[in-house]
């Protein structure tokens, strides 16, 4: 059964689990996975206890959980992105307002800098943040597009403004920023040295650094086989949900 399910897995999802796993540990992820459920068995799910456990604790004290905005933030987006705008900095800058840290930090200003190639060439910015959304092509070929169209526009940029920027800042931490708020219930939030604490945490490889097509797709990948231990928590989802705010998204479907 689990030989069966390797070769199925193996032609039809470019060998993810492989690259999240490592090969030497693919068989141990077949013999941990309920096949019945398709969710990842009780290995995974038994190492978590004890983080959930400490989460409930935290979301239940009002005065130390403070990461609601991450839900407004998306509510917020959900009012105000519209690629058909006139003014599509203007746009941006209502959809990602003030210096949120989920796109704004020392050193990493995605959004300035998004803004920066909009005022530049609004039209080609539009056009490439619309191909991103294209549900309709493969996910890997989106984002290479969307980088390499980056690439591009940050050297256009400086040649017509004589600046000398050499960081656009749209690399698989935007890339997964801008998926996740336009469709919150199919993508995840993503940070690298989350994503690599967590890996070497409970055992998973983690992506390279600069591999940004592989960033996505792995974090998607091991932030849906958390989700499925999560959401089997109803104590947990109901403290989640009676924290949320009048301006919180709420149809994430737990992904955020």
């Amino acid at each position: 059964k689990n030989q069966a399910f390797f070769e199925y897995d193996r032609k039809h999802s470019r060998g993810i689990p492989i690259a999240i796993l490592g090969s030497a540990n693919y068989s141990k992820f077949l013999e941990g996975f309920d096949f019945d459920r398709g969710v990842y068995g009780n290995d995974l799910q038994q190492l978590l206890q004890p983080y959930i456990s400490k989460y409930k604790q935290l979301i239940d004290v009002s005065d130390i959980y403070n990461e609601i905005y991450k839900w407004e933030a998306i509510q917020n987006f959900q009012e105000h992105w519209d690629l058909t705008s006139d003014d599509l900095v203007g746009m941006i800058d209502k959809s990602f307002p003030g210096n949120n840290n989920l796109w704004s930090s020392q050193n990493y200003y995605p959004i300035t800098m998004l803004k920066g190639l909009a005022y530049s060439n609004p039209e080609k910015v539009r056009a490439a943040l619309d191909a991103l959304f294209d549900e309709g092509v493969d996910l890997t070929v989106r984002v290479q597009n969307y980088k390499t169209t980056m690439d591009d526009l940050l050297k256009e940029h400086n040649r017509t403004t004589g600046k000398e920027d050499k960081h656009h800042y749209q690399d698989g931490r935007t890339i997964a920023l801008l998926l996740a708020f336009n469709e919150p219930s199919k993508y995840f939030l993503f940070k690298y040295s989350i994503l690599k604490s967590f890996c070497e945490k409970f055992k998973l490889e983690a992506p390279k650094k600069g591999d940004i097509v592989n960033q996505i797709l792995i974090n998607n990948e091991v932030s849906g086989l958390v989700k499925n231990i999560l959401t089997e928590d109803e104590e947990l989802l109901q403290l989640h949900e009676d924290r949320l705010t009048s301006s919180s998204f709420t149809m994430d479907d737990y992904n955020i």
